[in-house]
């Protein structure tokens, strides 16, 4: 009886697919998912120049952001190494460095030194994500969490090269199962993604780049993430982000 009504319920949900305005499930996306492999990516070193456009239009620069892609082992293991680099006009500089499978996409390690002499780490092992925390005069700070999926580190480096993975189109949808700047719960949270369009953009002395724009709330609640994403390397070719205070910052690929 039990199958006989679930066989009934499956049928009916199918029914209900074919409607007219009816919803279509959005997958959440892990590491080892099949439809998924960062072995497809290439090595690229790239940068954009970034300013903030102010609510009133008037222009602020901010300097230069560098990206560089390369493949790497670590004990016998093959991995990504994604390593960031910010250069204020200011002076100031931040760093940001992510270790990845090569295959599955999983986050071995990240770690970023902000401009305020924050030091975050991540480390991934054995089905626990922990962070380190660092900011002076503080102690360091660790928090461990127990996961029950292996999340993607979306926030803290493997946005672009991740992005440029999935089977992107327009009007696709997908959440992407992201580890937390500290762990809570399970150490996880859940990013929202959606290809709004494609559209040809300029990329700097590639020329002019056809690109998915792909829409991302920011989990904070404080704004939205547009990224122009490619095919081809370096993918990540531009990116803006609305604040919710009405500004933008805005980096273009040199």
């Amino acid at each position: 009886m039990k199958r006989a009504f679930l066989l009934i319920a499956q049928l009916f949900a199918a029914g209900l697919s074919g409607a007219a305005g009816a919803e279509v499930s959005v997958p959440l996306l892990q590491p080892n998912n099949p439809s998924i492999s960062c072995e497809k990516l290439l090595p690229y070193e790239h940068a954009w120049s970034w300013r903030t456009v102010m609510p009133d239009g008037s222009i602020r620069p901010q300097g230069i952001w560098s990206d560089h892609l390369d493949a790497t082992t670590q004990e016998g293991r093959q991995i990504w190494r994604r390593v960031q680099g910010m250069t204020y006009l200011t002076g100031a500089s931040r760093t940001d460095v992510l270790l990845f499978d090569r295959a599955s996409c999983a986050p071995i390690m990240s770690e970023q030194h902000r401009l305020n002499g924050v030091v975050l780490k991540h480390m991934f092992t054995n089905g626990q994500v922990t962070a380190e925390r660092t900011e002076p005069p503080a102690p360091m700070r660790s928090t461990s969490a127990a996961m029950e999926a292996v999340p993607f580190d979306f926030l803290n480096g493997e946005d672009g090269p991740l992005l440029a993975v999935l089977p992107l189109s327009v009007g696709y949808r997908a959440q992407l199962l992201s580890a937390q700047d500290l762990p809570v719960g399970d150490g996880t949270t859940q990013i929202a993604i959606h290809v709004a369009r494609e559209e040809t953009i300029s990329g700097g002395r590639m020329g002019p780049v056809r690109t998915f724009v792909v829409e991302s709330p920011l989990p904070s609640g404080e704004g939205v993430q547009t990224f122009y994403i490619s095919p081809k390397p370096p993918y990540f070719i531009r990116l803006e982000v609305a604040l919710a205070d009405h500004r933008r910052w805005v980096f273009d690929q040199i």
